[in-house]
């Protein structure tokens, strides 16, 4: 995209300037930068486009002053225009932190698409000192991101890549989820921005839970009870396809009543 950027801006320019259009200033890339670089004035140049080119999202030189020290949200090639969107504009982190909370910023997988201001939850994935056997359970939910940070490459034994996140925690969350990362590591969940509630306690998943398969069952039945009609673009099912099979009988799988995870049945 920064090449294709590029290329039209040039285009434009040079046709502009043969036809005599006017043009406008707009600040592109003096060099090179990448994903995650601070913006300083000798990393930008000012450059003559056609006034095609200065939409609403293009920095002019007299809005530059108010994004120099922010983060790159993409990288940059030498040539392509500066665009608003391209750079981090959320305020300091000691301004979005409430009192008695914290910022706390972790090397995190499944982390590639997070926003500013997502939901999720934090999976502590850390072998169990016991067994010596991997294990996962959900350390903290409904967590707040405030930075999504910078995407750092695929370490050699790593099945995801890592991405430096800041999250909105308490002190004592923080405690567990640095610790966590020492241990093993953390992977996030992405959740709705309106689902707000907080899961009872459903222990952990073993190697013995993916291998037995014991809860498949149970999952599926819960998993279909979830409204997907309302994803954009996703085709809805036919009136008349048949019922899931994790439905009741004469009842459809989204009221199906939500059974008891095994392991966590009450006496």
């Amino acid at each position: 995209m920064g090449g294709f950027w590029r290329l039209l801006t040039i285009a434009l320019a040079l046709g502009g300037a043969a036809c005599g259009e006017p043009t406008a200033a707009l600040m592109a890339a003096g060099q090179d930068l990448d994903e995650g670089a601070e913006l300083e004035p000798g990393q930008l140049v000012e450059v003559k486009v056609s006034r095609v080119l200065a939409t609403p999202n293009a920095v002019r030189p007299d809005g530059v002053q108010a994004l120099l020290g922010k983060r790159l949200r993409i990288p940059l090639q030498k040539g392509d225009l500066l665009l608003t969107s391209s750079v981090e504009t959320n305020p300091a982190l000691a301004v979005l932190v409430p009192k008695k909370a914290r910022a706390v910023t972790l090397s995190v997988s499944g982390a590639e698409n997070l926003h500013f201001g997502d939901h999720v939850d934090l999976l502590a994935v850390v072998r169990d000192p016991q067994s010596g056997e991997w294990v996962t359970t959900t350390e903290a939910q409904n967590v707040i991101v405030l930075s999504p940070g910078k995407l750092e490459p695929v370490a050699n034994g790593e099945a995801f890549p890592l991405r430096r996140v800041s999250f909105l925690l308490i002190p004592e969350e923080a405690e567990v989820a640095l610790l966590t990362v020492r241990l093993g590591g953390i992977h996030v969940s992405v959740r709705n921005a309106d689902d707000l509630d907080v899961l009872e306690e459903r222990g952990r998943a073993t190697a013995a839970t993916v291998l037995s398969g014991e809860r498949r069952q149970v999952l599926e039945t819960v998993r279909n009870r979830v409204r997907t009609d309302t994803i954009p673009g996703l085709p809805r099912p036919h009136p008349s396809d048949p019922v899931s099979p994790s439905g009741v009988e004469g009842r459809p799988a989204d009221t199906a009543p939500v059974p008891v995870l095994p392991g966590n049945q009450t006496p």
